[in-house]
């Protein structure tokens, strides 16, 4: 994991220099796929210049997919934002881009203002939680403790700084109860005086990039490319990933649900059934009855086995 994460780390130092994605089918795959760089990669901006362009913070949990909206929003709108963030100089100061914005507002976080009286808009990225679950199990970064153990659907998930560096560690009574706390707290942003903010499913910038892409220019009053541009674009010009193709299928075809075991199926599902309203605002099917049966997951598993 280590080795992955310093290649792609490598690939992201070529675009910072040169503007441009580079050919690599690695950093292709992981994007797609909604996974995170490293823990405070926040922004490939290389000249912050907030007087001549529009302010973005890209905000949302651990793998839902914030890389894959920095990426896209860079090789389409290259010199038409300045991102905010926590990794300066190639940010402005903004808050950390996985911070929970309840937090940030409950514990009075001072970046939170910043990026408020900069009139810097939110985009906000969220993901199927059963998906999500998956993800974080097999890339959790600091919420490690969290997806250890036969029960870990279940068990109480500690967060030692929901706000970013030095904010108050936090405690939610499971990952359904954190993810919902996450996908809900957005709107509470403007309360603290952040006027634009757009939620994005990972699951409609990687089925649909460029109406997504054409919802924000409309929102930030960006100029689209006459070419839109995706980042596999770039890794298949030298023979490389179909990243983007993995993960349509994956969404598509639910191949993810091939993870659960019978018992982690019913935890997983257990643990959701209070948040329907929340799962049905943002689409999400949550757990059909047709897709808990074990003869399902199985056919899932031999599926992905002879792929």
């Amino acid at each position: 994991m280590l080795l992955k994460l310093l290649t792609l780390t490598a690939s992201l130092n070529l675009l910072l220099v040169s503007g441009h994605w580079p050919h690599d089918r690695l950093t292709a795959t992981l994007m797609w796929d909604g996974g995170d760089i490293e823990d405070d990669t926040d922004s490939l901006d290389p000249v912050p210049d907030p007087d001549q362009r529009v302010g973005i913070e890209i905000m949302g949990l651990y793998d839902t997919g914030t890389n894959l909206l920095n990426a896209l929003l860079h090789v389409n709108f290259w010199n038409q934002f300045t991102t905010y963030g926590m990794v300066p100089p190639n940010t402005m100061q903004g808050v950390w881009k996985h911070a929970n914005p309840n937090s940030l507002i409950d514990q009075n976080i001072s970046e939170l203002s910043l990026i408020a009286n900069e009139n810097v808009a939110v985009l906000a990225m969220i993901r199927d939680p059963l998906s999500w679950f998956q993800s974080l199990h097999k890339a959790p970064y600091s919420l490690i403790g969290c997806v250890t153990g036969d029960d870990w659907l279940t068990k109480p998930c500690v967060h030692g700084s929901p706000a970013g560096p030095n904010s108050s560690t936090q405690t939610w009574a499971n990952l359904a109860d954190m993810w919902a706390d996450w996908t809900q707290s957005y709107t509470r942003l403007k309360e603290a005086g952040v006027e634009r903010v757009l939620t994005i499913r990972y699951e409609d910038l990687v089925l649909q990039p460029e109406n997504v892409l054409s919802e924000i220019a409309t929102l930030l009053n960006l100029d689209m490319p006459a070419s839109f541009k995706t980042v596999d674009d770039a890794a298949k010009a030298s023979g490389g990933a179909l990243g983007r193709q993995e993960a349509i299928d994956k969404i598509t075809g639910k191949t993810y649900l091939a993870g659960y075991t019978g018992v982690t199926w019913h935890s997983a599902c257990s643990s959701l059934a209070k948040w329907r309203p929340l799962l049905e605002e943002h689409l999400y099917d949550g757990c059909p009855e047709s897709l808990e049966s074990q003869s399902l997951r199985r056919r899932l598993k031999r599926h992905l086995h002879h792929k």
